[in-house]
């Protein structure tokens, strides 16, 4: 019997369930995304990485850059974090390093650290003129950042936070709605940007394709001189997304 007229079986399709704001944007980018699932202490030793992307295309594929990080405990009340961090150019990469000696208090409060940047080519040779280091030390909500024998010191009603050690604060604040943390920001280590604070915004669920009922724990940033932070942290107490405007930090998963 001929089998022309006979109907197609019918293709069911399955919609992804839309992801809340602004997760929804990076929809895409979380569809082969397995989240780790070994043990993780937030307030221990660790390292962790992140990819940058830029949802404005930049970048190859929108991979805008790299951040890592190792954090180590020197004491009851101290801790230590190296960090590396690359953003890429059309031509060129930002390749930034720091030691860091911060109180592991609420916010993480920064003691003192060293920064230094360079400008390299896309094969790692340095253009002439671009090193930069820096030095700061903190001390009674005061901070003196030192540039080539240039001393800056800034005073600040409310305690000072590092942007990269937000990454590691919010790891540890409740997950249930406190009053908000006020701080002066430091961010990129020399860009003072008072009244912000951070709070906790609630708890979600979502399903994405590598993982059903994945629950997160959000906490925003908001303040003077930086467009919204949402921060996006697992049930083990590790930090998985950062969305800041166009940009995503999305946690590298070994």
């Amino acid at each position: 019997m001929s089998n022309i007229n006979k109907p197609k079986p019918e293709v069911v399709v399955a919609i992804p369930k839309p992801l809340p704001s602004p997760l929804n944007f990076i929809q895409g980018v979380l569809a082969n995304f397995v989240p780790p699932d070994e043990k993780f202490n937030p307030d221990g030793e660790y390292s962790l990485s992140y990819k940058l992307l830029s949802m404005a295309g930049g970048g190859a594929g929108g991979h805008a850059g790299d951040l890592s990080f190792h954090k180590k405990p020197i004491s009851k009340n101290e801790a230590v974090m190296d960090l590396n961090y690359t953003k890429f150019g059309q031509h060129c990469k930002q390749k930034s390093t720091a030691e860091i000696r911060f109180k592991t208090n609420e916010l993480d409060s920064p003691i003192k650290y060293k920064y230094e940047s360079k400008l390299v080519d896309m094969k790692g040779k340095l253009f002439e003129n671009s090193e930069l280091s820096k030095f700061a030390t903190l001390k009674n909500n005061s901070v003196e950042i030192v540039c080539k024998n240039k001393k800056r010191k800034t005073k600040s009603q409310n305690p000072f936070a590092l942007s990269w050690l937000l990454f590691d604060a919010v790891q540890k604040l409740p997950r249930k709605k406190f009053d908000p943390l006020k701080f002066t920001l430091i961010d990129h280590f020399d860009q003072i940007k008072p009244d912000n604070r951070i709070s906790f915004h609630g708890s979600i669920v979502i399903d994405i394709p590598k993982k059903k009922n994945l629950k997160l724990h959000v906490y925003d940033q908001l303040g003077d001189g930086i467009v919204p932070i949402i921060y996006y942290v697992d049930d083990s107490g590790r930090l998985l997304f950062v969305v800041s405007g166009i940009e995503v930090y999305i946690i590298n998963v070994v």
